[in-house]
Formats: structure tokens, C-alpha cells, sequence
């Protein structure tokens, strides 16, 4: 084999390499896409009793299984009691009301001189 039937073999392997590595970073890319679209939707717990139905059903009845629930059950299956008075924590306060069937959280808190009211949706329990 002469000089130059290596230095066209060498070329070929360092193609063929560079494509490869270049593939499998662009499917590498591909794949982590498309695990933070799937991360991206929050599923709900309940797509997790199919296979794992005993640890959900010691899971589900207890604070931290209820905490990701639609708020909309919470109204609806739950008597809540209105809360009388804002609660203070540093310069901001918080109360929470009810209203048409859906829950806010209202943030008040002083910036200088003004007073900034400020009201969050809560989505989930």
C-alpha cells in the first residue's frame, strides 16, 4: 500500500467518524427535547396508579397526594371557611378569597411609599 492509498483511507475514517459523532450528537439533541416537552405538561398523579396502584393508594389520601389536585375538586368536595384576616409576614400580607368557584391569593405589600396589591389564581390545591 502506497502513501497514497493510506492518506485516502485515513480521510475516509475521519469522514466517517466526524458524520457519526455529528449523528449521534443531533440525536442525542432530539431525545433531550423531547424529554422537557414531555416534563413540559404536568400529568397528574392518577397516570401513576396504573403501575404502581398500592404505593398510590397509601399516597393519595395523605397531604402531600392531595397537594397537586385540580382546585376545582377541592372546591367542589371541600367546605372551606373564608379567611377573616390577611396574614403578615415582614412588609407583605397575604389573604386568600373565593370567588365564582376558583381560588386567589391576594399579596399586598408596601414599595416605598405606595402599597402594591398584587392577585395570583391558585390552579392547584
Amino acid at each position: 500500500m502506497n502513501k497514497r492509498h493510506i492518506l485516502i483511507i485515513s480521510s475516509i475514517v475521519v469522514a466517517a467518524t466526524t458524520v457519526a459523532i455529528l449523528f449521534f450528537k443531533v440525536l442525542n439533541n432530539k431525545n433531550q427535547l423531547a424529554i422537557i416537552e414531555t416534563r413540559s405538561e404536568y400529568a397528574g398523579s392518577r397516570t401513576c396508579r396504573e403501575c404502581h396502584e398500592r404505593f398510590y393508594e397509601l399516597w393519595s389520601p395523605s397531604h402531600h397526594g392531595k397537594a397537586m389536585q385540580p382546585i376545582e375538586d377541592v372546591l367542589q368536595n371541600e367546605e372551606l371557611s373564608p379567611q377573616k384576616e390577611a396574614i403578615g409576614v415582614g412588609e407583605k400580607w397575604y389573604q386568600v378569597s373565593i370567588k365564582n368557584q376558583k381560588l386567589f391569593m391576594h399579596k399586598r405589600e408596601k414599595l416605598d411609599a405606595e402599597e402594591a396589591l398584587k392577585t395570583y389564581e391558585a390552579i392547584y390545591s
